[in-house]
């Protein structure tokens, strides 16, 4: 007898039904050498934040939620990136801060904000743009601080915090002590090789480990758009060093048109012999219900032109009258 031959098609493994239900058939269009590059000028977005850690050792769990209005300017003839960040709407747990740790906390980062801050096109951090404001601001708060609270603690708390402040390069590296900053200051508009890969270093802190976890991977980035018209770039490590093992995968959802950051969901994961003892979770959404602000480059050359008289008139204020006519006559 002839054996019947089967019309059925092999079942779908799970990994090729999550492909299909989340990419569409529309391909992602790159920029030069696979490049994800910000298209535009300027942009104004806001951010729902939330990071959840459980320390699984100490049978504890905390959660902070905030909202995060970015401002994203493009230089690309001058070769950065500049931030303008706003926070709001903070949350401890579910709730407003309550304790005195947690009130103090809140009130000395308002001094911060707005941060702005400056980045190379590959988003590491280079400079606080706005630092004597900050100082300005924190004259003002540390006088309410002073008269609403008393005591020793709160004077040494006052001192330590002024000394960071005051540093601006020690201001600085603390951001890159924060999951928010680590997570939206990432190498996400850059460039992939032919097959849609890239080395990648992202340095997560987690409570608990006195530096930042160097995770060091691969990033890829899908050729298709998802349904949701985005370009989806995921990121994973996993490192081991004696008994301790961690593992770090980030999702970076890029809109499908511009790349201007959409979505980041992030999971780092700490075990100690096989043994989980702490997990990260942090999710960055684009809230739709703000809409996002967009700038042309027309206005992004006016503002450069602005940018150049105001460094001229910068450098003028430290000639001297006499060094200022020789400019005027030789001009």
């Amino acid at each position: 007898m002839n054996k019947k031959l089967s019309i059925l098609k092999p079942e779908k493994s799970k990994e090729e039904l999550k492909q299909e239900r989340l990419y569409s058939g529309d391909y992602v269009s790159f920029s030069k050498q696979f490049g994800t590059s910000l298209r535009g000028y300027q942009y104004t977005r806001t951010y729902s934040v939330a990071i959840d850690l459980f320390d699984v050792q100490k049978d504890k769990s905390s959660k902070v939620q905030f909202e995060a209005e970015v401002t994203i300017r493009k230089f690309p003839e001058l070769g950065y990136y500049e931030y303008s960040i706003k926070k709001d709407n903070i949350f401890i747990n579910k709730r407003y801060p309550k304790t005195l740790i947690e009130k103090l906390s809140v009130i000395t980062s308002e001094v911060l904000y707005p941060l702005e801050v400056q980045t190379t096109l590959s988003n590491e951090l280079l400079d606080i743009i706005n630092h004597k404001e900050i100082l300005e601001r924190w004259k003002k708060i540390k006088v309410q601080l002073q008269r609403e609270y008393t005591g020793n603690a709160i004077d040494q708390y006052i001192t330590k915090f002024e000394a960071k402040l005051h540093q601006k390069y020690r201001l600085l590296h603390s951001l890159n002590h924060e999951i928010f900053y680590t997570l939206l200051f990432q190498d996400i508009y850059t460039k992939y090789d032919d097959t849609l890969e890239k080395k990648a270093t992202i340095n997560f802190p987690v409570l608990g480990f006195k530096t930042p976890i160097n995770f060091k991977g691969n990033q890829k980035i899908n050729k298709k758009k998802t349904y949701y018209n985005t370009a989806l770039a995921c990121f994973e490590s996993h490192i081991e060093s004696g008994a301790t093992q961690a593992t770090l995968n980030v999702e970076n959802d890029l809109d499908g048109n511009t790349f201007l950051l959409e979505n980041i969901i992030a999971k780092c994961t700490i075990k100690n012999n096989k043994t989980v003892i702490k997990t990260v979770n942090a999710s960055i959404y684009h809230l739709k219900e703000k809409p996002t602000i967009r700038r042309s480059f027309k206005e992004m050359r006016d503002d450069i032109r602005r940018r150049h008289r105001k460094i001229r008139k910068e450098k003028n204020k430290e000639l001297t009258l006499k060094q200022r006519f020789i400019k005027w006559l030789d001009n």
